[in-house]
């Protein structure tokens, strides 16, 4: 694969930053948000933080959002279900994004070796709202009962 240009390397380095810091907003870079949304296949969600919210305040989402960068799941985008943005082709006539398959390509392999791990975290962060959710429920439920019965 040919060497990066600089902007390339930023947005690769930005990217890595972001994925070993837990996916923190202060790490969602602008210049990471404007090639996901300009060269890898995903809509804009009004702006950064709209984009932001949308694949990392749910694990579930990042879970998807990284899924899409796993070769071993074909690398097919989350939001349209295509391959184009990391083959390097010409496809559809996209032809200014096929320009960025080294970028996209070493974004995938700077994350592969982080996957198992970043996995894990995500299940776990899933795991950690889910109980919070059901305590919540718990509560209300218990709340409803005792509003019931002091009614009776």
């Amino acid at each position: 694969m040919p060497e990066l240009d600089k902007a390339k390397k930023r947005v690769l380095n930005a990217w890595v930053l972001f994925f070993q810091n837990g996916f923190q907003k202060e790490h969602f870079a602008k210049v990471l948000y404007e090639h996901l949304v300009q060269h890898c296949e995903f809509i804009a969600h009004y702006d950064r933080a709209g984009f932001y919210d949308s694949y990392f305040t749910d694990p579930e989402m990042t879970m998807k959002f990284v899924g899409q960068f796993d070769r071993a799941n074909g690398c097919k985008s989350v939001e349209y279900g295509m391959t184009w943005w990391i083959e390097g082709t010409e496809e559809g006539g996209r032809s200014e994004s096929w320009k960025n398959y080294d970028i996209n390509n070493a974004m995938v392999d700077a994350i592969t070796p982080m996957l198992s791990a970043i996995r894990r975290y995500l299940k776990t962060q899933a795991l950690r709202l889910a109980k919070v959710a059901l305590e919540k429920a718990t509560v209300r439920v218990q709340e409803l009962e005792r509003s019931a019965n002091a009614q009776t």
